[in-house]
């Protein structure tokens, strides 16, 4: 075995593996099979290329050919082949750097390293290390991103759970919102309907019996991001991404002008919100900047797009309804025109209510039945699953019907909620898998009928249960709910008939709700006078 002293450079010499270290910056993942096969190769046909070594303390440090020296420990080999060549700390780098560019199997995560140390020499910029590996510029910028992925996403990228691109949308976000994105902070799940929360979304294998997680589309992420994420242009990612977004945006704050913050859906999703600033929906502003058929106004305020389609961008809008005649005139027309209708719809003062014909009372009183026992029936959905499961339990099963091609279409659920699941368990036999399988159609069936009592009443019923004595026990009516309007006049508590009205307890135990305005007192002139204008009002405009 032949060592050499550090100083000897520029020659082929064979130096003992106890002599040799890997270099901090090279990459740390090794594939071992690879190795192996490498060490088999040594054994039998020797080195054929010579490692690329330089003097370093009392030995040599490897900058090309750590493959070669792990095959050779693996191998039993006493000594590496190496080439000396005398390097400085930033020569070695830019070694390194060419020589992981030429390799297939380095992680962007190991290159995001590597170009990251190179910066730190004086001279060093993002495009001369594009130049020294013969890149573009953006490919160098690509892979420095990830140096913002925080360390569990980090851990999941290197371990291949988060593909690349992946990871590069995952870094433009901030710590918190990663967190979210890769399931350290627990997120919303939607149970029994497809549901995408982050990178994965669950699924749930009926018989595997289990949950695992699968990496969405690049394309569902960028949609759960746009919608879930909220844009902020004080960070650095933003000044990368969206520069004439954040340059707009302290030109604004320097001339102590207010930033609008907007979305383009109809509202912003509740983990976009703010709650110290009004995240404006679709609905409440309009483009002011004379751009995109825009037209430009006197109120238009700098707004920018923080969730929703077009994130990241800013451009003036203007959110001046009520005195902006440019943007808003169809929309102040569309107000007073409903103004006027309130005297004769009875949702404005009590002498407008008593313009309605009993017909029309009739029907207000039932409409506004209806929305609270909608109302009462969303409070109760949750609470119903138990009394469903225990009607499952009851139902008499024909394993030769259709039922059971029915039930096996809809073997695997998204996001299952595991609790519900266990009311109604597998079980061993035939009947009992039957069971579940059942349990796990009429599971998603009441899911998608939330909200619709029709629905749900005809699926509780096919069951054997009744849905208004349910929602009567699960979600009871509160006394201001049943008296919230009169039968009779049709005013409300907010909006009291006769300059001001009670409401009568014993007629709302009768089951009819009268306020005492009504059972006491006649109408006065006064009362009578604007009863006459408002049906007069009305008849004209049907006229």
């Amino acid at each position: 075995m032949t060592t050499m002293a550090p100083s000897a450079t520029g020659n082929l010499l064979e130096v003992a593996l106890n002599l040799l270290e890997p270099h901090p910056d090279n990459r740390k993942r090794f594939d071992e099979g690879q190795i192996a096969e490498l060490a088999e190769s040594l054994q039998e046909k020797g080195q054929l290329t010579p490692a690329l070594v330089r003097a370093h303390g009392r030995g040599y440090q490897l900058l090309a050919g750590e493959r070669r020296w792990r095959a050779a420990k693996l191998a039993g080999l006493p000594t590496l082949l190496c080439m000396v060549r005398d390097l400085d700390d930033q020569a070695a780098l830019e070694v390194l750097a060419i020589e992981n560019n030429h390799r297939e199997d380095v992680h962007p995560l190991e290159e995001a390293d590597l170009y990251k140390a190179l910066l730190q020499f004086k001279g060093y910029d993002v495009q001369k290390v594009a130049t020294k590996i013969r890149r573009s510029a953006g490919y160098v910028r690509e892979r420095l991103r990830l140096l913002r992925l925080t360390p569990r996403a980090r851990e999941l990228t290197f371990a291949g759970e988060i593909p690349y691109g992946h990871a590069v949308l995952l870094a433009g976000l901030s710590a918190e919102d990663q967190k979210r994105a890769i399931g350290e902070k627990e997120g919303r799940t939607n149970f029994g309907a497809f549901h995408v929360d982050g990178l994965f979304r669950t699924e749930y294998t009926l018989f595997e019996g289990r949950q695992h997680r699968v990496v969405v589309s690049l394309a569902e992420f960028r949609d759960w991001i746009r919608k879930r994420v909220r844009f902020d242009p004080k960070l650095d990612v933003a000044t990368e991404l969206f520069p004439e977004t954040v340059a707009m945006v302290k030109e604004a704050e320097a001339a102590h002008q207010k930033v609008l913050r907007l979305t383009t859906d109809y509202r912003a999703d509740d983990q976009v919100k703010d709650p110290t600033v009004r995240t404006i929906g679709k609905d409440h502003w309009k483009r002011a900047d004379g751009t995109k058929g825009s037209k430009v106004c006197e109120f238009a305020q700098l707004g920018v797009v923080v969730s929703g389609e077009a994130q990241g961008l800013a451009f003036a809008v203007c959110i001046r309804k009520d005195k902006c005649t440019v943007h808003w005139a169809a929309a102040q027309k569309e107000a007073a025109r409903r103004r006027r209708e309130r005297v004769v719809d009875g949702v404005g003062p009590a002498a407008a209510a008593l313009a309605l014909t009993p017909a029309q009372r009739k029907e207000r009183v039932a409409r506004r039945r209806e929305e609270a026992l909608e109302q009462r029936l969303e409070e109760a959905h949750g609470k119903l699953v138990p009394h469903l499961a225990k009607a499952v339990e009851k139902v008499t099963l024909a394993p030769t019907s259709d039922l059971v091609a029915k039930l096996l279409e809809r073997h695997r659920l998204w996001s299952i909620n595991e609790s519900h699941l266990k009311l109604v368990p597998k079980g061993k036999t035939a009947e009992q898998l039957l069971r579940h399988l059942l349990w796990l159609v009429v599971l998603e069936e009441w899911d998608e009928l939330q909200g619709d009592r029709t629905g749900a009443a005809q699926l509780l019923k096919s069951l054997g249960l009744d849905l208004d004595g349910l929602i009567t026990q699960l979600a009871p009516a509160k006394l201001e709910e049943a008296t919230a309007f009169c039968e009779r006049c049709g005013c409300t508590q907010e909006e009291a008939c006769h300059g001001g009205c009670a409401w009568d307890p014993e007629s709302w135990r009768k089951g009819k709700a009268v306020c005492t305005s009504c059972l006491e007192a006649k109408p006065t002139k006064k009362l009578a006078g604007d009863v006459r204008r408002a049906r007069k009002a009305k008849a004209g405009r049907r006229g």
